[in-house]
């Protein structure tokens, strides 16, 4: 009976090693570029025997990480948005990567704490973006916040100072933040998947030639993907574009709009770069 009960046991572990295993093999597998480089390079240099709390934690980890790479390229986008607050998105992105560092680092087991200690950190950088946005979009539009103004300021002051996140500052910058965005939308196009990927079929540019002006409204530009001229935003009338494929410095690359790798005049450079270097060969 002893026997029998032991190979149950090892079976039922058998099985869920395997379950786990695949689940791993499931999060590297929705990952893309430099974010799946980095996630294989990670789990390259893990342990060489894996049991199940080495990849239970290895599976907390690469989720967590995927979050913090969202919100560093929502900081970076938003850097380019609005070039007066690149300072404060610098930070952010800094304090991201420093926890991108403690995230990533090799542990046998993810623990509870570090579980609760992610979370918060998570809606701490989260609600510091989109309180700057708000602040930002506010700004912009010349809307008059009043006694919302000095909360705002508050809790973008409190969320910055570094440190363990308290879940009641965490909570009282949430609920302000709901608040707030329902009086002032984020200026950028709700779009849901499937209309985002039925405007990018129909517009039909190279990729990484999607554009938005300074109050975040889409645009794109056709043929080299570079700026040639400047125009209007047809929706706030903003300046959009640029000239000699340079663009405004109020204006910015939209990489959530088709998520390229990088901005399409990275891509016009590397191969212009390339064919000199293949011109040369010719001639050696």
């Amino acid at each position: 009976m002893l026997i029998l009960i032991e190979k149950v046991k090892r079976k039922c572990i058998g099985e869920k090693l395997r379950d786990m295993k695949e689940q791993l093999e499931r999060e590297v597998a929705k990952s893309r570029g430099e974010e799946k480089q980095i996630i294989e390079t990670f789990l390259e240099e893990g342990y060489e025997v894996a049991s199940e709390t080495i990849i239970e934690a290895e599976i907390n980890q690469i989720i967590i990480f995927k979050q913090i790479s969202a919100l560093q390229r929502e900081a970076m986008e938003c850097k380019g948005r609005w070039q007066n607050k690149a300072q404060s998105f610098d930070q952010i992105y800094q304090d991201l990567q420093c926890f991108e560092d403690w995230i990533l680092s090799r542990r046998a087991v993810f623990s509870e704490q570090n579980k609760e200690d992610s979370e918060l950190e998570i809606n701490r950088l989260n609600l510091l973006i989109n309180l700057h946005k708000i602040d930002q979009n506010a700004k912009i539009r010349g809307i008059q916040l009043n006694d919302s103004e000095r909360q705002l300021q508050n809790c973008i002051r409190v969320l910055s100072m570094h440190g363990r996140a308290d879940k009641r500052k965490i909570k009282t910058s949430q609920d302000l933040c709901t608040e707030l965005k329902k009086q002032i939308p984020d200026t950028q196009l709700a779009l849901t998947n499937e209309e985002r990927l039925a405007i990018i079929r129909a517009v039909n540019v190279s990729a990484g030639a999607w554009y938005h002006c300074p109050n975040g409204h889409i645009y794109a530009i056709g043929d080299c993907g570079q700026a040639m001229e400047e125009s209007r935003c047809p929706d706030c009338k903003e300046k959009i574009g640029g000239t000699n494929h340079t663009l405004l410095p109020t204006n910015a690359w939209a990489q959530h709009m088709d998520n390229a790798q990088q901005p399409i005049w990275r891509n016009v450079e590397h191969d212009r770069q390339l064919a000199e270097r293949l011109q040369r060969q010719q001639f050696i």
